[in-house]
């Protein structure tokens, strides 16, 4: 039996983190023994991950001066320190410090990487591998580098001239998610109203104050529309306040973080992703394979989920474009239809037997 080791930050829930949850699962297949390793313990993760896998924490704390003997220490020996016992395989699943600590394994383990970041916009690896030089090195010691999406993979091919990389997309597992979807949600949802939905961490990159812009123009313009935002972040207060100052607060509704937000989704007329930079973008895949229509701006990964437009209505970034995409979805309804037909289609290549079969083949 094959032992495989993950290791990842996971400092939060989000796309990734459900990410892991899939791959551990599809691979609980009494095939491998797995193991998780994350900066410390995460209680959530934990529910997420099969009861099979043996989860633990890298640190027994975050202290003052950790990151900078991460940064310093020669990997082998942070290796030796962190992850202690010997694994077949080995995955840094997340840019940052796993880079460094998976990369000091020895030769006898095979070790893969995983790329969910545009480095032009933020190279995670660089807080502790600071030169660039040394990181190439350093990303050279794997024996297979992952991108989530081509946009990725062409990122890093520009940014420091990688070795090959092998795309392989995040997979969604649509029996799950439909079963999710039919539980009842907490709030009372109002019927017969255009119900736009974003999910994702409130953060600058994700743009959600230009989306509330784009839905209070909308309402003055006499839409039937309302706006779910779920999610948690440094920007709540600041969504709070621009929803409060524009008096919007029956159509534009905060509802935090939810465990489970797909029956939001589902419940939905339209998933808007209006992201600076996305790598992937899994939460666009979900809303497809609950055939939920999909507008985005061109950002990366969501570009590539939706067939450069076939599958949904991208536009540029920026809101006179975005709000011009809306509208088109709000008054076009056989364009709306047309979306809504092809959703099933647009998911298959995200099917989680093909994606078990691309990870394997790289063991």
């Amino acid at each position: 039996m094959k032992r495989l080791l993950f290791v990842a930050k996971c400092e939060s829930i989000g796309g990734l983190e459900k990410t892991l949850s899939a791959y551990t699962g599809m691979l609980n297949t009494g095939e491998y023994e797995i193991t998780v390793m994350t900066g410390q313990y995460n209680p959530s993760l934990r529910d997420m991950l099969p009861k099979e896998v043996n989860y633990k924490a890298l640190f027994r704390r975050r202290f003052k001066g950790l990151d900078r003997i991460l940064m310093h220490a020669p990997r082998s020996l942070l290796h030796r320190w962190y992850i202690r016992e010997r694994y077949d395989v080995e995955i840094s699943f997340q840019e940052g410090y796993p880079t460094k600590i998976v990369s000091g394994a020895n030769s006898r383990t095979k070790k893969l990487i995983w790329f969910h970041n545009d480095p032009a916009y933020h190279d995670f690896n660089l807080s502790f591998i600071p030169d660039k030089a040394k990181l190439r090195e350093t990303i050279r010691t794997y024996d297979a580098l992952v991108a989530v999406s081509e946009s990725i993979k062409k990122a890093y091919a520009a940014y420091m001239q990688l070795p090959d990389m092998t795309v392989i997309y995040n997979p969604i597992d649509v029996p799950f998610l439909i079963d999710c979807s039919k539980q009842n949600v907490e709030e009372d949802l109002k019927e017969g109203i255009f119900r736009l939905c974003c999910v994702g961490r409130l953060s600058e990159e994700k743009q959600y104050d230009m989306l509330v812009d784009c839905v209070v123009d909308l309402l003055r313009e006499g839409e039937n529309v309302e706006l779910l935002i779920i999610g948690e972040g440094s920007l709540y207060d600041d969504l709070k306040r621009k929803i409060d100052n524009s008096n919007v607060q029956d159509a534009i509704k905060l509802l935090g973080f939810k465990s489970n937000p797909y029956p939001y989704v589902a419940k939905s007329s339209l998933l808007v992703c209006c992201s600076r930079t996305e790598s992937f973008g899994l939460v666009v895949a979900e809303a497809l394979a609950l055939g939920v229509p999909v507008v985005a701006t061109r950002c990366g990964g969501p570009e590539e989920i939706l067939g450069q437009g076939e599958y949904g209505l991208l536009t540029d970034n920026n809101k006179t474009s975005l709000l011009a995409g809306l509208k088109r979805m709000i008054r076009d309804p056989e364009l709306y239809a047309t979306y809504r037909k092809s959703c099933a289609e647009a998911v298959k290549k995200f099917e989680k037997q093909k994606i078990l079969r691309e990870i394997e083949n790289l063991f």
